[in-house]
């Protein structure tokens, strides 16, 4: 496979409240400009839930607003810069197989610290990121997680039982943890 020349950028475009919650800002134009060439530019919109996806070269970009903010009698503007890359784009050499390779060996982790998005991420950097993150997801899945009946009995219960499973380095899919809950009597 070939080292890919394109990724897909998805951002949030959100305002970090006193509170430490995040507000997406919906409806808010951006401009995305290649910083190795500012004829190569991307106009954008945020959708109703503050997100934006882009399919960008591979490359360093500047994220701007094309207008401020305001909240609270306050103005903000975004002026940032990001890097899209693909995993392995950057690294001579790389294939799916070689990525592969580093997530059977253990050298980089998918996961998922922020919202539903898949990251991967050294493995020394994911208890803190996990640590930071996931008490926001957590605390907004509570509406889900009432809809499903499944109460913090039942989740401290799965988290001993997965746990479990996966001691000593163990590896499991998703279906066989399923069938692990199910055997424990834990029914999800």
């Amino acid at each position: 496979m070939a080292v890919p020349t394109e990724a897909v950028l998805r951002l949030t475009a959100a305002l970090l409240l006193p509170d430490l919650t995040m507000r997406p800002v919906p409806l808010h134009s951006l401009d995305i400009i290649a910083e190795r060439d500012s004829a190569v530019r991307q106009s954008l919109r945020t959708g109703v839930d503050g997100i934006a996806i882009a399919n960008l070269g591979i490359g360093r970009y500047v994220i701007r607003s094309v207008q401020p903010v305001t909240l609270n009698d306050s103005s903000f503007r975004w002026d940032v810069t990001v890097d899209v890359t693909a995993v392995g784009a950057r690294t001579p050499g790389a294939t799916e197989q070689t990525v592969e390779q580093a997530l059977a060996e253990r050298r980089i982790v998918r996961t998922w610290p922020m919202r539903g998005t898949i990251h991967f991420v050294a493995p020394a950097d994911v208890r803190w990121m996990l640590a930071l993150l996931a008490p926001r997801v957590i605390k907004r899945s509570q509406g889900r997680l009432r809809q499903l009946g499944l109460d913090q009995a039942t989740l401290t219960a799965s988290a001993h039982v997965i746990a479990s499973a996966l001691e000593g380095g163990k590896q499991r899919t998703r279906p066989a943890l399923y069938t692990v809950l199910e055997l424990s009597l834990i029914h999800i």
